[in-house]
C-alpha cells in the first residue's frame, strides 16, 4: 500500500516554494497533504503525522520541542531518506548532524531540497528552477531579481495557499499580466509606507530600532525588518515593528541581524 506523504512547510515565498516542489515530485505517486505553517504549530503537525503512521517532510523549519525531537531519533532507522531540508544557522547548529537532516546555510531551503531532488535525477521537477531561484534571492536578500519581490508580494496579497495552489498547477515564474500589475501596485504603495516608517523610526543608539504603531500594515513587517536590516548604511542589532492584525490583535515583530 503506498503511504501519504505529509509536506510541512514555511508560509513565506521560500515555504510555498518548497512545498510546491514536493508536491510536483510526489503527487503523480503517492497522496500528498501539505500544511503551510508557523513555527509554533510544528510540533503539533509532525507529532500527528507521526501518530497517523504516515511519511513526513519538514522544510524551511523545524519543530521547537526537544521531546519531538527525541521520537524522531527513534524513529529514523539507518538507510532511511532525510526528512528535513533546511537553511537556518540556528538548525543547522542544533541538528546539523542528524542522518534525517539536510542542511545548507548557502541556500534558501526550497534550493536545498530542490538541489538534493535532482542530485537524485528524481522526476517532476521540470519548470520549477526559475520559482527556485527566485526564493532563494528573495530569502537571503540577495535582491538581484525584482520579481522575487513581487512574487512575495503575491504571497501577502493572496496568501500562501493561494500561491501554492498556483505554482503546484503551473510552475511557471513569469507573472501572468494581471498578477504582475496588482504585484507592482502592491509594492508602490508598500515603498511609500517604508518611506515613512524610515523617516519615523526611533533609534536606541546603535543597538534597536523601533516602529510605531499605524505605519506599517500586518503583512509589511518582514519585508521592512530586511530593508532596515540589509540595506540601511548603519543598521541597528535589533528593530522592532507593532503593527495591528485585522483580528484587532496586537503583535509586535522582531528581526535581528
Amino acid at each position: 500500500m503506498v503511504s501519504l506523504l505529509h509536506v510541512i512547510s514555511h508560509t513565506d515565498l521560500d515555504g510555498v516554494t518548497a512545498a510546491a516542489v514536493a508536491w510536483r515530485r510526489w503527487r503523480p505517486y503517492r497522496p500528498v497533504r501539505v500544511s503551510l505553517a508557523g513555527y509554533g504549530s510544528v510540533d503539533a503537525l509532525i507529532l500527528e503525522t507521526l501518530d497517523a503512521g504516515h511519511d513526513l517532510t519538514v522544510v524551511d523549519l523545524f519543530c521547537q520541542n526537544e521531546r519531538t525531537v527525541e521520537r524522531l531519533d527513534r524513529l529514523h532507522e539507518p538507510g532511511d531518506e532525510p526528512f528535513l531540508f533546511d537553511h537556518h544557522d540556528t538548525t543547522a547548529a542544533r541538528y546539523g548532524n542528524r542522518p534525517w537532516a539536510v542542511i545548507d546555510t548557502n541556500y534558501c531551503a526550497a534550493k536545498v531540497y530542490y538541489r538534493w531532488l535532482l542530485e537524485r535525477d528524481a522526476p517532476g521537477l521540470e519548470g520549477l528552477e526559475r520559482i527556485v531561484e527566485l526564493a532563494n534571492d528573495r530569502d537571503l536578500w540577495i535582491n538581484k531579481e525584482p520579481d522575487s519581490r513581487l512574487w512575495h508580494a503575491m504571497i501577502t496579497l493572496c496568501g500562501p495557499h493561494s500561491v501554492f495552489t498556483r505554482l503546484a498547477c503551473d510552475p511557471d515564474a513569469e507573472l501572468a499580466p494581471h498578477e504582475r500589475s496588482a504585484a507592482e501596485d502592491f509594492v508602490e504603495k508598500q515603498e511609500r509606507r517604508f518611506a515613512a516608517a524610515v523617516e519615523r523610526m526611533d533609534r536606541s543608539g546603535d543597538d534597536l530600532a523601533f516602529v510605531e504603531p499605524g505605519i506599517l500594515e500586518f503583512g509589511d513587517v518582514s519585508d521592512f525588518g530586511g530593508l532596515v536590516l540589509d540595506r540601511m548604511d548603519n543598521p541597528p542589532l535589533l528593530v522592532a515593528m507593532a503593527a495591528k492584525r485585522f483580528s484587532g490583535e496586537w503583535a509586535v515583530s522582531l528581526r535581528s541581524r
